[in-house]
């Protein structure tokens, strides 16, 4: 990773990144493709307390990643109040703005929603495009941001439906 460029794709744990920032000792990493339908929570669109942060700094991070990946993560801290740190996060509204260029204008998903998606994605599966969550609340406490399968972001997406986690 440290050789790394701005717009690299790299495979980090089992899965494929692309390179958003790097300052040549860190790296932003967004995943390639949706790999999972989530929920963004239960009851509110409040970052620090949504289901899906919990679950990919446990669940997800725990089955991607070996220790010594996990030891490469560097925390960050995505709440208001400095009082949560975050080691995978989704992007906010703003990253989005500021990282668009770099993404590629759809984001893929498997066509076949029953398949087991805790497994990296095969070249051999039916593809289309997909809605996906960014970290940032919405227009009311029951919406989060989302981005949808054209590329567009909109503060309405409700929290209790599974969308794509990027």
């Amino acid at each position: 990773l440290r050789e790394a460029k701005q717009g690299d794709r790299v495979l980090f744990g089992s899965r494929t990144w692309q390179v958003l920032r790097t300052d040549g000792k860190q790296c932003t990493l967004l995943q390639i493709g949706i790999f999972r339908q989530q929920i963004f929570a239960k009851k509110t669109n409040n970052w620090p307390d949504a289901y899906l942060r919990k679950w990919l700094n446990q669940t997800y991070k725990s089955k991607v990643l070996n220790q010594k990946e996990r030891l490469l993560l560097q925390q960050i801290c995505n709440d208001s109040k400095g009082e949560k740190m975050d080691k995978l996060y989704l992007l906010s509204y703003e990253e989005y703005e500021h990282y668009r260029e770099q993404l590629p204008a759809q984001v893929m998903v498997p066509k076949t929603q029953t398949r087991n998606q805790d497994n990296p994605l095969t070249e051999d599966e039916e593809w289309e495009t997909g809605d996906w969550w960014l970290r940032s609340a919405g227009s009311d406490s029951a919406k989060a941001c989302y981005v949808d399968s054209q590329g567009v972001e909109h503060p309405d997406g409700d929290i209790t439906q599974k969308m794509g986690v990027v």
